[in-house]
Formats: structure tokens, sequence, C-alpha cells
């Protein structure tokens, strides 16, 4: 085999390899971020409440904390939460 031919190959194998690493598989894009969650919070320790739209999963709930900025997940079914939010109530 000449230089050129295997300077073609190998280009042509490094392509493909930087296509298939680009986007990523959907079943990882599409996992549920929360399995359960906490029921125990106290709604005056949240800085901040996402509402993550997955399909496929349970409502999807995400607290940010003020003490320390960690992110947990919440029950949706919380006591505090379903009587807090029409919105939210709404979703479930």
């Amino acid at each position: 085999m000449s230089v050129k031919s295997c300077v073609f190959i190998a280009l042509l194998l490094g392509a493909a390899c930087i296509n298939l690493s680009w986007g990523k598989p959907s079943s990882i894009i599409n996992r549920c971020k929360c399995r359960g969650g906490t029921t125990r919070l106290s709604p005056n320790s949240i800085q901040k409440l996402m509402v993550l739209p997955i399909p496929n999963c349970p409502l999807q709930i995400i607290a940010t904390l003020k003490m320390n900025g960690n992110q947990i997940c919440i029950h949706p079914k919380t006591r505090w939460l379903r009587f807090r939010s029409k919105h939210l109530k709404s979703m479930m």
C-alpha cells in the first residue's frame, strides 16, 4: 500500500470517530434525573426550584439549597409542595 492510501484511510477512520462521538445517545439525554426524592425538606431552606419535563419520567423537581447550593430531588407528592403551587399541582 502506498503512503497516500494509508493517509487517506487514516483520515477516513478519524472522521468516522469524530462523527460518532459528537452527539450523545438519546437514552442518556432522556434519562430520569431523580429517582424518588426527599419529602423531609423545609421550604425555608430552598433557594430555587426547577421542574424538569423529561418524557417517560415522573415529575422531576430539583431544589437548590440556600446554605450550600447543593441540588437535591424532591418527591412530587411532598405535602407542602402540593399545597403551595397550583402550577405544579396541575402537572401531577
